[in-house]
């Protein structure tokens, strides 16, 4: 996809008709920003592309803002719209996985919690995505990768998903692993309020969770 299919140069280039060379040039810009991925581009490397716009162009200052930053936004709306629909693809893999089969969708949802680390938004989305495997409709290794996943990037957004697990004894345990040893207040009513209708090693697993959340 160009941007000139969409968005006009002569809107982003303030009025001023676009040459071959000039259209040209911002194409090479554009596929620029699209393969560093602007969203997490390095500033120095951001600064390098902010140059070769200015040498290719030699326009005025004030034209090759306008057309770098409608090439900036341009590319950050196709990534951020690639990239959920990339997270919504892995979650349904994500749902099918079972024992036996190629550990590739887990390894790559790994991956993307590991680099969402100190970014509140993509682990937001990420939780969302684990909140979704939880459901019925995911199979029971799913489910228990998702708890594994919870237990180290959840937060209180996804208490009200887990405790659901709790009132079936063959998911009990993997809920007692979301929860783990992460503080809080609102995991430690919801395994209290499982606790009396809990039954034999489940009653057991939720007391052991309690005593090691010390609570």
């Amino acid at each position: 996809m160009n941007m000139f299919n969409s968005t006009p140069p002569s809107k982003l280039a303030a009025g001023m008709p676009p040459s071959p060379a000039r259209k040209d040039a911002c194409r090479h810009v554009e596929a620029a920003i699209l393969g560093c991925r602007l969203t997490r581009l390095p500033s120095r490397v951001f600064q390098e592309v902010w140059s070769y716009f200015k040498e290719m162009l030699g326009m005025k200052p004030k034209v090759i803002a306008t057309l770098f930053l409608g090439s900036v936004l341009f590319a950050s709306t196709l990534l951020a719209s690639a990239t959920a629909a990339d997270l919504s693809q892995l979650t349904a893999d994500v749902a099918k996985w079972e024992s036996g089969q190629s550990p590739e969708p887990l390894r790559k949802f790994e991956q993307l919690a590991r680099a969402s680390a100190g970014k509140r938004a993509e682990r937001a989305e990420l939780e969302a995505a684990l909140i979704k495997l939880l459901g019925p409709n995911s199979t029971f290794e799913a489910r228990r990768f998702a708890c594994q996943q919870l237990a180290v990037i959840g937060s209180d957004a996804s208490v009200s998903a887990i405790a659901k697990l709790l009132a079936e004894n063959e998911t009990i345990g993997i809920a007692c692993l979301a929860f783990g040893n992460r503080p809080s207040a609102k995991a430690d009513q919801a395994l209290r309020a499982a606790l009396p209708a809990a039954r034999g090693q489940g009653r057991l697993q939720i007391i052991s969770t309690l005593g090691n959340r010390r609570d």
